[in-house]
Parts: C-alpha cells; structure tokens; sequence
C-alpha cells in the first residue's frame, strides 16, 4: 500500500494541454459545462478533486480541492498543472464552504 502508482502509458492518453504545461484527467472545461448545465445555464463554482502526477507528492493517493472556476482561465489550468483531475464537488451555495450560505 505504500508505493506510489504509475502508469505512465495510461497518463498520456488522458494528457491536456494547458496554458505552460499538461494537466491530466478529466478536463476543467467538461467539468464546468457539466455543473453549468446542471444548474439550468447559469454560472456555478467548479471546484475539482486532483492528485499530483509529476513532482512533489506524485504517486500518492493525497487529495487537492482547487476551485478554478472564479479565477481567469489561464490561472485557473495552471494550478491544475502536473496533477490529475480524479472529480469534483458538487456543492450547493455555489462552492461556498463551511458558512450559512449554503442552503
């Protein structure tokens, strides 16, 4: 249990280029359509699951949450950089964590 995965064939199939580098997974774009059209069109926060692929905790099963939808495109796809994106949160209040608004 405590080796890290690697499937480097596997990786390449799922590669997505972005602004500087390569992300891996699902992409962000599919992600935000999904939950946009889920919510009837209108603007919802994506907020993604990722793992690291290349560099510091690569190989591990260490989670991320990175929301990316309220930032500019290119800044958001670059925090997903090296890191595989495995899912996302679907949560009421537009992403809002931990506070009343979430109704």
């Amino acid at each position: 249990w405590g080796e890290p995965f690697s499937d480097p064939e596997r990786i390449k199939e799922c590669a997505h280029d972005s602004f500087g580098g390569k992300y891996y997974g699902w992409r962000y774009d599919e992600i935000s359509n999904l939950l946009s059209v889920e919510e009837g069109g209108g603007e919802t926060a994506a907020i993604l699951l990722t793992v690291p692929i290349h560099g510091p905790g690569a190989g591990t099963s260490q989670f991320s949450i990175v929301r990316v939808s309220e930032s500019p495109r290119e800044w958001g796809e670059r925090l997903l950089l090296n890191s595989a994106v495995v899912g996302f949160l679907d949560c009421p209040g537009n992403g809002g964590f931990g506070d009343d608004t979430n109704d």
